[in-house]
């Protein structure tokens, strides 16, 4: 998303890595680490995500999904549920700037804008300004004209004080008529 361009030839049954701490061409840290990429091939290949805080000692992976789609759907997004919320990442696939509008299952709904090629991040915290009551655990369809990719990452706040794994993700799934 912010136009650097990277070209591998992987050979069947291989694969290749592209780590971005080691890119200097790719933004780096919290405020501009939020970023997206589109994999391109004239192959059937499969790609997955990895995303980790060392000073959290989290770590989760997630499918890169296969088809950007108008609607999206989200299976499990959480605020303050027994310490867990959730963090969609919106990635517009799109060539214009999107409007998205999500709906959740007990009807409330957000508006966002997302940039071309670009991402947002709504994180289910009061102080991010989520809608969601406290508590919640539902489902969310995300749709726009654009076509949209999102991801899921489930975290916990329990971390400061049981050290563990806090950190779960997964691709939610275009739906398709």
């Amino acid at each position: 998303s912010n136009g650097h361009t990277v070209t591998k030839t992987i050979d069947p049954n291989t694969k290749a890595e592209l780590i971005q701490p080691n890119d200097p061409d790719l933004p780096s840290g919290n405020t501009l680490g939020i970023f997206s990429a589109k994999v391109v091939s004239d192959k059937k290949i499969i790609a997955l995500v990895n995303v980790e805080d060392k000073l959290k000692g989290s770590l989760a992976s997630w499918n890169a999904s296969p088809i950007a789609s108008n609607d999206v759907l989200c299976s499990v997004v959480m605020r303050e549920y027994y310490k867990w919320f959730t963090a969609e990442t919106v990635m517009n696939a799109g060539s214009t700037q999107a409007d998205v509008t999500i709906t959740y299952s007990d009807g409330k709904t957000r508006t966002i804008t997302v940039p071309p090629l670009g991402t947002f991040n709504v994180i289910e915290q009061a102080v991010n300004g989520s809608v969601l009551d406290p508590n919640s655990v539902l489902s969310a369809k995300f749709s726009s004209t654009n076509p949209l990719v999102v991801v899921v990452q489930e975290n916990s706040t329990s971390y400061s004080t049981n050290p563990g794994d806090y950190l779960l993700a997964y691709t939610c799934t275009a739906d398709m008529p």
